[in-house]
């Protein structure tokens, strides 16, 4: 519980953090930092999955772009 408040709403504020401490305990609401960070965790697996895609994809087409240098260039005299 928070005891630092001090006036009037020390009781209130008292009785949302027992409540909202029960609430939690039984899993009816999760922790909110918790829920942030499986979802940061989520999204960051999608970007990083994303951009080996896309690196995959450059990787590719850089290999394409070499293949098409590497043969005699039209109008080269030699």
């Amino acid at each position: 519980m928070q005891r630092g408040r001090a006036g009037a709403y020390q009781p209130l504020a008292e009785e949302f953090s027992r409540r909202l401490k029960g609430l939690q305990d039984t899993g009816e609401i999760i922790d909110p930092r918790a829920a942030q960070i499986e979802r940061l965790k989520e999204e960051n697996a999608e970007l990083r999955g994303r951009v080996s895609h896309r690196d995959a994809e450059l990787a590719g087409s850089k290999m394409l772009g070499r293949q098409g240098k590497s043969g005699p260039r039209s109008g080269w005299k030699g």
